[in-house]
């Protein structure tokens, strides 16, 4: 019985997370529409030609840059952190890496910057896959 209620209030959880960013993302949609509107307005009333008037406002922030690098150090905290459960929890290092490393690249390549959090999202990956390494030759004695 306490299983489902408890499943019933995850469920109603999961509902109200859904209906809030909804209605985030259709408050964010209703302001820009209004900032469009005012802009035109702006534009009519002056005469200026619609390329200047777009240009006045600030640049919008870069997406994508770290994309991934917060799964990659996730995942190699991880990978870390649960080192002696089982040589299974070597494939969140490998994932984490992926996500680290592709973050890496396209920080560098994409934006010519070094994204520090898939630094260190490598840098616990390899972390974990050492730690698989030295609890599977003895290196490390196990803790269960």
């Amino acid at each position: 019985m306490v299983a489902v209620v408890l499943l019933l209030l995850a469920f109603a959880t999961l509902v109200g997370t859904f209906v809030w960013i909804t209605r985030l993302l259709s408050a964010r949609a209703q302001e820009k529409k209004r900032k469009a509107g005012r802009r035109a307005k702006r534009v009519q009333e002056q005469g200026l030609p619609a390329s200047e008037a777009e240009g006045a406002d600030p640049p919008e922030m870069v997406r994508g840059r770290g994309y991934g690098a917060n799964y990659g150090l996730l995942l190699g905290a991880l990978a870390c952190g649960l080192y002696w459960m089982s040589p299974l929890v070597l494939a969140l290092a490998f994932v984490g890496g992926f996500y680290s490393g592709r973050a890496l690249v396209n920080g560098l390549r994409h934006f010519r910057l070094v994204i520090w959090r898939a630094v260190i999202g490598s840098l616990l990956n390899i972390g974990g896959i050492v730690l698989q390494f030295g609890l599977a030759v003895g290196a490390i004695p196990p803790l269960v």
